[in-house]
């Protein structure tokens, strides 16, 4: 198991990490160099027509308006 250490701030913020040797890569190096990034943009147009949904219209308005909201924090 990689042990990966972080150090903390006075106010028990990180404030940096340790990561051996052995769990260095040129992948993290590229995505700390912000070559690549570490996580894709969220899409929902990738994801458009796969809802099926059998309750009122009122009902889907809200559900819409809910996965808008996690779309929104992601």
């Amino acid at each position: 198991m990689i042990e990966i250490r972080y150090l903390y701030d006075q106010n028990g913020n990180r404030t940096d990490v340790i990561i051996p040797i052995s769990a260095w890569s040129e992948d993290i190096e590229l995505i700390i160099k912000g070559k690549i990034s570490e996580k894709e943009k969220f899409d929902p147009t990738k994801y458009m027509g796969i809802i099926h949904y059998t309750g009122t219209f009122e009902e889907l308005d809200r559900e819409i308006k809910n996965m808008r909201d996690e779309w929104e924090r992601i």
